[in-house]
């Protein structure tokens, strides 16, 4: 089964289950999980928002997190809309 997350899924997941997120979109599924070509950009703005504006966050978390799903980029194939699964 292929998973595509957009950028509230994504991040919503990482909240729900922390560093367990990398193994869960890694190795549960046979297939590739994928991300939008916009979910770094609209996750990012997200991040910037909860810190800056909202204060839910504070700036050294918000950098945590962004290096977090840094490293989820990694091996999460982008597609585009014009890419085919």
């Amino acid at each position: 089964m292929s998973l595509l997350f957009d950028s509230s899924a994504l991040l919503n997941l990482i909240r729900m289950i922390g560093g367990s997120s990398i193994r869960y979109l890694r190795g549960n599924y046979v297939l590739s999980n994928y991300v939008l070509s916009l979910t770094p950009y609209e996750i990012g703005n997200a991040v910037w928002k909860e810190a800056t504006l909202l204060k839910t966050i504070s700036i050294n978390e918000a950098l945590a997190l962004l290096q977090y799903i840094d490293k989820l980029y990694s091996f999460l194939p982008v597609i585009s809309p014009s890419s085919r699964v």
